[in-house]
């Protein structure tokens, strides 16, 4: 019996996502200081955008603030973020980035160019296109669905 074509798509995204989480712990070895893929999102995020609350941040990224906490307790903890109360509203939580930061989201991107990229170098030019046009319509609907 054959496979329906979306469910097993569906089910390779998902693999593809588990290979990579798999990925950064094989080839961490200290290069990617420990750091867990969703903690690297997190990172990137704020090193991109700034200062930004709890609350809008599980929003954005789509986390239960529960487990952002987590991530987030401990990237303060190892100095790349750092905690802050709002000043319009006392009870608010804002998190930024530290001067470490800046480092460390540097060297992800290095390591990302390393032994990431090379994953696509067989694909040409056109094939990486179309392969990021899709993954983004994808994005793009799934993101609808959870809104």
């Amino acid at each position: 019996m054959k496979e329906k074509l979306p469910g097993s798509i569906f089910l390779l995204l998902h693999a593809c996502a588990e290979k990579a989480k798999r990925f950064v712990a094989h080839k961490d070895n200290k290069r990617f200081s420990g750091l867990t893929i969703n903690q690297m999102e997190i990172l990137q995020f704020i090193c991109r955008n700034g200062e930004i609350s709890i609350g809008s941040l599980s929003d954005e990224l789509r986390v239960s603030k529960s487990a952002l906490s987590q991530s987030v307790a401990g990237l303060v903890r190892r100095g790349y973020l750092k905690k802050s109360r709002g000043n319009k509203d006392g009870r608010t939580v804002m998190i930024c980035g530290t001067k470490k930061l800046k480092g460390i989201t540097k060297k992800i991107d290095r390591i990302i160019e390393k032994h990431v990229l090379p994953v696509f170098e067989g694909l040409s030019e056109r094939d990486k296109k179309s392969l990021h046009r899709l993954l983004s319509i994808v994005y793009e609907g799934l993101e609808r669905e959870l809104s």
